[in-house]
C-alpha cells in the first residue's frame, strides 16, 4: 500500500511539473511575442524618428550657417626635458631627509562615464544589387556594402549644395553601409575615436580619394545615424568635420558652442569660420577619447620583448605588442597624462603580465611589490627623447611603453601608474613638475619617506625614472610645487 501511494504521488508531482512547465512555456511564448511586437513598433518609431529628422536636417543644411572664430589649438603641458639622474652609491640614499613636498594644485583626471548603448539601425533589407568593398581597418578585413545607385556628388560647398548632398545619402540606399559600420564597431569593440577612424575610411573607400568634401558629408552622416555629435564647417574652399571631445585635446584648432569645444579634424584653421550651429540630434553623445575597455582588434604580434629588473632579475617578462593597436595609438589626438594612465593594457599584454610578474610578487608586502615593480621600470627601458625620436613630445600609452625601444620619464610614470594599480590595488597619483613627471602612491600603513599630502593622507614618491626606492625624492624637486593628477582606480 505505502508503495501504490509512493508512486501515485510521483506521478501527481510529475504532473503538476509538467503542468508547470507547459504553462511556463506557454508564458515564455507569449512574453516574447509580446516583447517581440514592442521592439518592432520601437524600431518603427524610430526609423520613423530618423527619416523625419534627415529630411529637416537637409532643410536645415541650406538655411545660412554660422560665422565664428576658430581658435589655435591649445598648447600641451610642458613636455618633460631629459631627466636622466647617474646612480650613486647606495650610502646616498640613506642619507635621505624625509619631508612633505609642496604642492601647487590637485587635479582629478575625468571619470570614465558609461557610455549609454551605442545607437543602431534596424538590419536593412539586403539590396539586389549586393555590391561590397573590402576594407582594411587595423588588421581587421571588413566587407562594406557600396552606395549602389546612391550617386554624392557636391556641386559645391555652398550651403545648398551640402543640404542637396545630404538628401542624397538620407535613402535606404545607405543603410546597409551605416549598419556594417555599426556592426563592426561592436564586433571589434571599438572606443568612439577607433570608430571615428573607420569611418573615415570607409568614406574615403567607398567614394575614392578625389571626392574628400563628399567624403567628410558622408562620415558625418555616419555619424549622425550612430548617435555621435559632430558639426559640419566650412573655410569657403572645404567642408570640415568638428567633433566634440569629452577630455580636452592639445594642439588641434577649435571653436565653442553650447558650452562644447569643436575640434577641426584634419584640418588646421585660424580665424573666421562658417559651421552648423545646432547638432542633428540634442541627445547625441560626445566622442570619447577616455575609455575603460580594451578593444578586440587584429592581432599582428611583433616579436616578443624580454623586459626584466636589473636588482630582481627574476622579475622578468616576454611582451608581443599588437601592432594594430600602436596603428591606432599613433593617430590619438594629444590628450592630458591622466587619460593615457586610465586607458587599459591590452588584454592579452595585460595577462602574460599578471602571469610572469605575479608569480614573483605574489606573498609580497606592498612595500617590497612597489619597490621591486619600480626598480623594473627603472631599470628595464632605454632612455629616449621625444623631439629627437619623434620630432615633439609624444606620451606613450602603457601598451607602447612596454613596445617601443625607448622611453622618457612620462611614459615611466604612465606605464609604473598602471603596474602598481594592477598588482596592488593601492591608489596612485601621477606629479607632473614644469619639466618632470613622477608618481606617488598611498600606502595602507605609514612609513619614513617623502611624500605629498592629498586630502589628508599620505602619497609617498616613486620616480619611476633613475634608480632611487619608494620614498626618495631627488633633490632637484624637493622645493619645486607639483601639480598632483588623481587617476582612476584599477
Amino acid at each position: 500500500m505505502k508503495a501504490f501511494v509512493l508512486i501515485l504521488g510521483c506521478l501527481c508531482c510529475a504532473f503538476v511539473a509538467h503542468a508547470q512547465v507547459s504553462t511556463f512555456e506557454e508564458f515564455r511564448k507569449q512574453e516574447r511575442s509580446r516583447f517581440e511586437t514592442y521592439r518592432q513598433q520601437q524600431r518603427s518609431e524610430f526609423e520613423e524618428y530618423r527619416q523625419k529628422r534627415n529630411k529637416e536636417f537637409a532643410d536645415y543644411l541650406a538655411k545660412k550657417w554660422k560665422d565664428i572664430d576658430v581658435y589655435k589649438g591649445m598648447i600641451a603641458p610642458a613636455f618633460p626635458k631629459p631627466f636622466v639622474p647617474q646612480p650613486e652609491p647606495d650610502s646616498s640614499v640613506v642619507k635621505n631627509i624625509p619631508r612633505q613636498l609642496l604642492v601647487k594644485q590637485i587635479k582629478t583626471a575625468p571619470p570614465v562615464v558609461p557610455k549609454v548603448k551605442p545607437v543602431k539601425i534596424d538590419v536593412p533589407v539586403s539590396p539586389e544589387d549586393d555590391r561590397c568593398i573590402t576594407v582594411t581597418f587595423l588588421g581587421s578585413r571588413c566587407k562594406i556594402h557600396t552606395l549602389q545607385s546612391c550617386d554624392i556628388t557636391l556641386t559645391g560647398i555652398r550651403p545648398a549644395d551640402i543640404s542637396a548632398g545630404w538628401k542624397n545619402i538620407a535613402t535606404e540606399q545607405t543603410d546597409p553601409l551605416v549598419y556594417d559600420c555599426q556592426q563592426l564597431r561592436d564586433e571589434l569593440q571599438l572606443c568612439d575615436y577607433a570608430y571615428y577612424l573607420l569611418i573615415k575610411q570607409v568614406a574615403l573607400s567607398v567614394l575614392g580619394d578625389q571626392k574628400i568634401n563628399e567624403a567628410v558629408l558622408l562620415s558625418g552622416y555616419i555619424l549622425a545615424q550612430s548617435g555621435i555629435d559632430f558639426r559640419f564647417a566650412t573655410d569657403s574652399r572645404s567642408l570640415i568635420l568638428a567633433l566634440p571631445f569629452d577630455v580636452t585635446v592639445y594642439g588641434k584648432s577649435y571653436y565653442t558652442i553650447g558650452g562644447r569645444k569643436y575640434y577641426l579634424m584634419d584640418r588646421e584653421h585660424v580665424g573666421s569660420i562658417q559651421i552648423v550651429p545646432d547638432a542633428y540630434s540634442p541627445e547625441a553623445e560626445m566622442c570619447h577619447l577616455a575609455f575603460s575597455a580594451p578593444m578586440h582588434l587584429s592581432q599582428n604580434m611583433a616579436e616578443p620583448r624580454h623586459l626584466a629588473s636589473e636588482k630582481y632579475p627574476e622579475l622578468e617578462v616576454d611582451v608581443s605588442g599588437n601592432r594594430n593597436l600602436m596603428d591606432l595609438y599613433s593617430q590619438y589626438p594629444r590628450v592630458d597624462w591622466a587619460v593615457y594612465a586610465n586607458v587599459p593594457l591590452d588584454e592579452t599584454t595585460k595577462k602574460r603580465l599578471l602571469s610572469s610578474l605575479g608569480n614573483v610578487v605574489s606573498g609580497k608586502t606592498e612595500e617590497e611589490t612597489v619597490n621591486m615593480l619600480l626598480n623594473f621600470v627603472q631599470t628595464t627601458f632605454v632612455y629616449g627623447y621625444d623631439d629627437e625620436i619623434w620630432g615633439d613630445d609624444r606620451p606613450f600609452f602603457a601598451d607602447e611603453t612596454l613596445f617601443y625601444s625607448y622611453s622618457d620619464c612620462e611614459d615611466r610614470a604612465i606605464l609604473f601608474s598602471q603596474l602598481v594599480r594592477m598588482f596592488t590595488r593601492l591608489d596612485v597619483v601621477l606629479l607632473h613638475y614644469p619639466n618632470h613627471l613622477a608618481t606617488a602612491v598611498r600606502f595602507t600603513r605609514d612609513f619614513s619617506g617623502d611624500y605629498v599630502l592629498v586630502d589628508g593622507h599620505k602619497y609617498f614618491v616613486c620616480d619611476p625614472t633613475g634608480y632611487k626606492p619608494i620614498g626618495h625624492a631627488y633633490d632637484e624637486f624637493k622645493d619645486v610645487k607639483a601639480e598632483v593628477i588623481r587617476l582612476n582606480a584599477e
